[in-house]
């Protein structure tokens, strides 16, 4: 399995068995958390993790890249699919010119042979949205994400957040003792200066939809939960998830919410 986590590592789905501890012991990760994956279900491959700006092969058409991020969530994977012509890029990076620097390393080390053909977007958090503009004008190629995704980064970059009343509001009703102090993650200029600009979106990609890469077939699924519109990439031929947010190795996902107007 290729997941976007955090610790960054690549993995390989064996099985379908999920069965607790036959002597009834309780799993616990070294962060501390309860029930990681069963190793049964997931092992890792035996690749270390890319340099900031570098990458790693995957498998004979998939890449691993490594963007450096100026958050203390200091780095995001993204995937690189070689599809004959050039690469498909799954996820970015955010604008500050620290994920820029790595971005043009890649290009020096890949797309100087292969150029970069295609971007896709699996959810509009702005570590995996965040560079797609700028990428899209640098190369000229278009952008793919679900349009849920799409809907809500326009709502998000354009700025147009909810009444402080209407969150204050939704705070409390939802248990938050103090919602002034959280009120400012609520605030779109917190997203909107992490990104170059909302990409132009070429292609809604639906549920299920499949996709034809590096002579595989690639399908979408939207997984909600961490994001709305979240999609995951399956390729079941090769076995291989590229799975944005959604699965980590150690940790359950966040679970986010936005407030609609």
């Amino acid at each position: 399995m290729i997941r976007e986590a955090r610790p960054h590592t690549a993995a390989m789905i064996e099985s379908d068995h999920n069965d607790a501890p036959s002597d009834g012991a309780v799993l616990v990760t070294a962060e501390g958390e309860m029930l990681p994956s069963d190793p049964r279900r997931i092992t890792h491959a035996p690749i270390e993790p890319p340099l900031p700006g570098q990458s790693v092969a995957i498998t004979q058409r998939i890449r691993w890249g490594r963007i450096p991020l100026p958050i203390d969530l200091n780095h995001i994977n993204v995937w690189l699919i070689d599809d004959d012509d050039g690469y498909i890029a799954v996820d970015t990076g955010m604008a500050p010119s620290i994920c820029k620097d790595a971005w043009e390393q890649i290009e020096r080390d890949l797309f100087a042979r292969k150029p970069l053909k295609g971007l896709f977007v699996t959810h509009l958090h702005p570590d995996h949205i965040g560079l797609a503009r700028w990428l899209q004008e640098r190369h000229r190629v278009p952008v793919w994400m679900s349009s849920r995704a799409h809907e809500s980064a326009r709502a998000l970059f354009g700025g147009s957040g909810p009444d402080s009343r209407e969150v204050e509001s939704f705070l409390l009703m939802h248990g938050v003792p103090q919602p002034i102090s959280v009120q400012p993650l609520f605030k779109p200029e917190r997203f909107v200066r992490m990104t170059s600009g909302l990409p132009e979106i070429e292609r809604h990609i639906n549920d299920g939809e499949r996709l034809g890469w590096a002579g595989d077939e690639w399908t979408a699924m939207r997984t909600d939960g961490h994001a709305e519109g979240h999609l995951c990439l399956w390729n079941r031929t090769a076995n291989l998830l590229i799975s944005g947010d959604q699965v980590l190795p150690t940790i359950s996902s966040n679970i986010s919410i936005m407030i609609r107007q």
